[in-house]
């Protein structure tokens, strides 16, 4: 059993804008000081750029209508595939991909559609996947994972995965700001913030340390000493 992570790059502008708009932008004015673009410059907007209200959107429907449609070889050289869970969109199962079976993949147009997932229930599961906007996270049999992220790197750049389990070195990686490390003593996990605990710390004292009396408080909480 392993956990792995790892984030698409630039995931809002790997979708389309609707077709029937048009999205106009102005260019930083340091870009007009400096005389790369002409003052009443504007540009037309191709992808779903950061800083767009409808972006987040259009992004999960792109994102998801890939992710339904993706196979790929696994273990043994057996067809793999995406099951989307019916009781959340952001669970995903790994599944070995079955011939003559309905993968439900043609969605209408600006929508988004769970597939059927009843039949395949968690103890058929061959690994899992749970998806975040642009971050992932994959768990089950080391291979099954590592084959799945070489999978979703053929439809994305995405960074360099992080493992972390039994057989590996790596002490921790981190999801959705959440620290996961595999205990070898009990062979199970333990989730903990203590690093962003500690940034969280720094950022109002950088003499503080853990165990040390006088910390920094609430100045509501100061008048009343």
């Amino acid at each position: 059993m392993a956990l792995a992570s790892t984030d698409i790059s630039n995931a809002f502008l790997n979708a389309e804008l609707d077709e029937t708009r048009m999205i106009l932008l102005s260019p930083p004015q340091m870009l007009v000081k400096m005389g790369v673009v002409k003052a009443g410059t504007f540009w037309l907007a191709a992808k779903a750029v950061y800083g767009l209200r409808e972006s987040p959107r259009l992004w999960q429907i792109e994102r998801d209508r890939r992710l339904r449609r993706l196979a790929w070889e696994g273990v043994a050289k057996s067809k793999r595939s995406l099951r989307q869970s019916v009781t959340h969109p952001s669970l995903w199962i790994i599944v070995e991909d079955k011939p003559n079976e309905n993968h439900l993949d043609q969605l209408p147009p600006g929508r988004s559609q769970w597939i059927d997932t009843t039949k395949y229930l968690p103890s058929s599961g061959l690994a899992y996947l749970t998806v975040y906007v642009d971050d992932l996270l994959f768990g089950g049999p080391v291979a099954e994972c590592e084959a799945a992220v070489r999978a979703i790197s053929t439809l994305w750049k995405c960074t360099t995965p992080e493992i972390v389990g039994k057989d590996f070195k790596t002490e921790s990686i981190r999801y959705l700001g959440v620290d996961i490390e595999y205990d070898a003593a009990t062979q199970g996990w333990f989730v903990h913030q203590m690093d962003y605990t500690l940034e969280v710390v720094g950022r109002f004292s950088s003499s503080y340390h853990l165990g040390q009396k006088g910390a920094p408080g609430p100045h509501e909480s100061l008048d009343h000493q």
